[in-house]
């Protein structure tokens, strides 16, 4: 079964699907206009013991997906900056500066826990 993420708004819009290609969605966030939504994931279709963590974004509007970037670890927390970018922090005490890059998303800083 799929395990794609829904946008399904309060005020009379049409639902959105947010194809996460069978990941789990694991954390989820909006920009502060709604224009775009982020979600942290995990794959559910590798094999026992191995791990897949992305962070995907999307238009909202179109559900066009715009970025599919790899992490590290378990995408625990997610949050819209004012600027446009992302901050993604991780269960193992790991954070990721993403930035707006042309058509899609770029990480642009990693952060560790010393």
């Amino acid at each position: 079964p799929a395990q794609d993420a829904w946008l399904v708004p309060v005020a009379a819009a049409p639902n959105t699907r947010l194809e996460t290609a069978d990941r789990r969605v694991i954390s989820i966030a909006l920009s502060d206009d709604g224009a775009l939504a982020a979600a942290g994931c995990g794959s559910t279709a590798l094999e026992p013991g191995l791990r897949d963590y992305t962070l995907l974004v999307w238009e909202v509007a179109s559900g066009r997906r715009r970025a599919r970037l790899d992490v590290l670890s378990y995408p625990s927390a997610l949050a819209f900056l004012a600027d446009g970018g992302l901050i993604v922090g991780t269960s193992v005490g790991q954070m990721y500066h993403v930035e707006p890059d042309g058509d899609g998303f770029a990480i642009t800083g990693t952060f560790v826990q010393p």
